[in-house]
């Protein structure tokens, strides 16, 4: 197998043009080239394809009627080495073989040579023999679907309390625009959440699996949270009081924030979570980072000389709490977008199952699905007997479904 990785404009066309061409020739010494039929070459996108086609056949259309000395500068450039009688006869005749293959050359995209490879393993593949492929519009008619039928299950109150309680948050903080961008999102990464999913057997273990990753537990909150570092058993009350006593005796800030933290520390659990925001700011800037330690000015650290450690152990355990509170809220909007994406991708398999269609993933899905089950041996052992060359161009845009598919077959 050969691939070809490189950016736009670089000649990985041409180089594996020029390669199909060299496989077509005889080498030196040898009677015929490759058989065209047994030589596979994808590329990423059908234009792409359409491209690679007509370079080939211009080539070989040339080679059919130009001049003796044209056609050995062209081989001689191509080969790297004077052609020999019969590679010159071999190129005369090449257009016309290739002519009149019943399929063209087999330069064609992933996805097609997928479904052409599906098409003859039906059975095998557990597909109706009248299976189709739909187009982007119609898989875009799809997701509207999906996503319709959720809004109007969810509005109407049918919902199961916890897609419910998922759709009611992401309301709160995406507008229709941006919900449209998330479903496309959870359409595209659907074999990634389906496979997520059953890994876990369901939705809830998958959610499940999120939080203990996290070190989170499912019923933590960003109250639970708060209390966890701000109440009366978890504040370092006596440790603060200490660092403002010291920051009375420092610069007009240490003093500024010497009231504010002797006011803190002399609320109730309750009452300094409305102040929280202006605590936090005392040890993190604007930003979010730390402050510097020259914030402890030189007067707070000759009045105390733990001020400085207080105030880095403080800005820590905040630090800890800030991380603590990053979790509960990632681990509560991963599962939100578990449970919706499961339900959307729902309707949008029910829908593409009653249409009888696959979609451009089902294709590469179900392909390796059919490479890797029991069946593969014999399907192998059927593609073997017609394609004995692989070509890759664009192998930069293969994803690892795909590149999984042509480690296959190679």
């Amino acid at each position: 197998m050969y691939g070809w990785g490189a950016s736009a404009g670089t000649g990985k066309t041409k180089v594996l043009t020029d390669r199909v061409l060299r496989l077509l020739l005889p080498k030196e010494g040898e009677g015929e080239g490759v058989n065209s039929e047994s030589i596979l070459c994808i590329t990423f996108t059908k234009a792409g394809a359409s491209e690679m086609i007509a370079r080939v056949m211009e080539v070989l259309s040339h080679w059919a009627v130009c001049g003796e000395s044209k056609l050995d500068e062209e081989l001689e450039k191509l080969l790297g080495h004077a052609p020999t009688n019969n590679q010159r006869q071999k190129a005369r005749h090449l257009f016309a073989t290739v002519i009149d293959l019943p399929n063209g050359l087999n330069i064609t995209t992933i996805h097609a040579f997928c479904q052409s490879l599906l098409g003859r393993f039906t059975l095998e593949a557990d597909l109706p023999p009248n299976f189709a492929v739909m187009d982007e519009a119609e898989a875009q008619q799809l997701m509207v679907a999906a996503k319709d039928g959720l809004l109007n299950d969810f509005l109407s109150g049918q919902c199961d309390p916890d897609l419910g309680n998922a759709l009611s948050i992401l309301t709160l903080h995406k507008n229709a625009q941006q919900f449209d961008s998330l479903v496309k999102s959870i359409i595209n990464q659907r074999h990634n959440i389906r496979n997520f999913i059953n890994e876990h057997k369901d939705v809830n273990g998958a959610s499940q699996s999120i939080y203990t990753h996290l070190n989170i537990d499912v019923d933590d909150t960003a109250d639970s949270a708060f209390d966890l570092y701000f109440d009366e058993r978890n504040f370092p009350r006596d440790k603060i009081m200490q660092l403002a006593k010291a920051f009375e005796f420092g610069a007009k800030g240490n003093q500024q924030s010497a009231a504010f933290l002797h006011d803190f520390c002399s609320r109730s659990g309750a009452e300094r979570k409305t102040l929280k925001d202006d605590y936090l700011s005392v040890f993190f800037t604007t930003t979010g980072g730390v402050r510097s330690d020259k914030v402890v000015s030189v007067g707070a650290q000759k009045q105390d000389p733990q001020a400085l450690e207080i105030f880095q152990n403080e800005a820590d355990r905040l630090m800890r709490y800030i991380d603590h509170l990053k979790n509960i809220q990632t681990a509560f909007a991963t599962s939100c977008l578990l449970h919706i994406g499961h339900d959307i991708l729902s309707r949008y398999e029910r829908g593409k199952a009653l249409s009888r269609k696959l979609d451009y993933d089902d294709l590469i899905s179900k392909t390796h699905g059919l490479l890797t089950s029991d069946m593969n041996q014999w399907v192998l052992y059927k593609i073997d007997n017609r394609i004995d060359h692989i070509l890759v161009d664009e192998a930069q845009d293969t994803s690892p479904d795909q590149w999984s598919i042509i480690q296959a077959i190679d």
